[in-house]
């Protein structure tokens, strides 16, 4: 019976070994799949832009910062419209089919419809992409409509009276939220006015802020005003030049082409508004009842709070937007003036970022184990064998002795 066990020991321990080499060897060759290829810069003088050859089909790593797909089963955005005042949105993207709504155009120029330089189609996608077959990326609110409103047909600086059309033109379009994608560089009556407006009509608009010059409609206070965040949790490039309320992923962030399955990366401060838009429209889609300031409020209150007090921050204001934090936390039933109320609310572990060593340290662990496994059947083994010879001499062993035995024949395994 022994000696039966043995054997069976001993060939668990060769497979084990096996298995325990083979995992450590996956783990140290894994690569991470190329990339998908940066957003080309486009202007309305050289052409429209491309479709991108490269589907990234890996979760990238703002998703697995914000992680939205654990508040999917109580919001996905559907029954609320976020206007995205930008280049236009492509209808030809197949991720955002049957999420566009009828163009609206405030740069009074004859240009055609959809997105020729493919900047708002990229915030669109971030905000409100359809899941896709075999593809990890889609947008924080997946079941959102989505009202473009073209303010420029570049990324050369706007007027603010254009916004100010694209804000108003966004509220008669019934949008709840407003996605600011280009800012201007001083305000003006006009702008100020369309803001008050569009608030007082429960619109929350979002806005980023550069870090260069002064941006509006972000400098107005009721305007929700974002910075881009970097990979390592840090503001992206140099720091805000205006106010900053929240942050959100804005480097190297991955989305949709204006045609095709393809992706691009692209960063900045329009990057980090789509983001907080989604949220919002998370926000808005699960508490219908809460005005524009009470979502403010809500998106502020709960945001993961950098390490830095005061708040808000300079660089960081109240922190990085939560989107599960902010659809489920309970929250003080005044919701005025003055700074974020405290929330209560379970936040579940974030998900590890998409890189390898996740992965690797898995595999690291996994052949740890069988080694240790293996080792330990050995040990037994060779117990056996050295006890059955010992038997024909003596006795047996002492208790000391056998102690001593497994230490040796441990440190013959390794």
């Amino acid at each position: 019976m022994a000696d039966r066990r043995a054997r069976w020991m001993l060939r668990a321990a060769v497979v084990a070994l096996a298995l325990g080499w083979a995992g450590a060897s996956v783990g140290g060759t894994a690569q991470a799949a190329d990339g998908p290829p940066q957003r080309p810069a486009v202007t309305a003088d050289n052409g429209c832009a491309p479709g991108s050859p490269v589907i990234h089909r890996e979760r990238t790593w703002a998703q697995g910062r914000l992680a939205p797909e654990r508040i999917w089963p109580l919001s996905t955005g559907a029954g609320v419209t976020v206007a995205v005042l930008d280049t236009g949105i492509s209808e030809r993207a197949p991720a955002l089919r049957d999420a566009v709504l009828p163009a609206v155009d405030s740069t009074k120029e004859s240009v055609q419809d959809g997105d020729c330089i493919g900047s708002g189609t990229f915030l669109a996608g971030i905000i409100a992409a359809r899941p896709a077959p075999d593809v990890a990326f889609t947008g924080l609110a997946p079941q959102a409509a989505l009202l473009p409103v073209r303010v420029a047909s570049d990324r050369d600086d706007i007027g603010a009276n254009v916004l100010a059309a694209g804000i108003r033109a966004a509220v008669d379009g019934k949008a709840k939220v407003i996605a600011v994608g280009q800012s201007a560089a001083a305000g003006s009556d006009e702008l100020r006015a369309a803001v008050v407006e569009a608030t007082q009509a429960g619109v929350l608009i979002i806005a980023g802020v550069d870090s260069d010059r002064p941006a509006y409609p972000a400098a107005y206070p009721e305007v929700l005003a974002v910075a881009p965040l970097d990979r390592a949790a840090g503001a992206a490039g140099s720091a805000p030049a205006g106010r900053v309320d929240l942050v959100a992923p804005g480097e190297e962030v991955v989305s949709i082409a204006t045609t095709g399955r393809g992706h691009f990366f692209d960063s900045g401060p329009a990057v980090a508004v789509a983001f907080v838009a989604g949220a919002a429209a998370l926000v808005r889609g699960y508490h219908p009842e809460l005005d524009p300031v009470q979502v403010k409020k809500r998106l502020l209150g709960t945001a993961d709070a950098p390490g830095r007090r005061p708040l808000p921050d300079p660089a960081q204001g109240y922190g990085v937007v939560d989107p599960y934090a902010a659809v489920t936390a309970v929250v003080a039933e005044d919701l005025g003036n003055g700074p974020p109320p405290p929330v209560a609310t379970a936040r579940p572990a974030r998900p590890a970022q998409p890189d390898l060593r996740p992965a690797r340290l898995a595999y690291a662990a996994a052949g740890g184990t069988f080694v240790l496994v293996a080792a330990a059947a050995l040990a037994s083994w060779l117990l056996v064998q050295r006890r059955r010879r010992d038997a024909d001499a003596q006795p047996g062993p002492s208790a000391g002795g056998a102690s001593d035995e497994v230490r040796e024949a441990l440190s013959s395994a390794r």
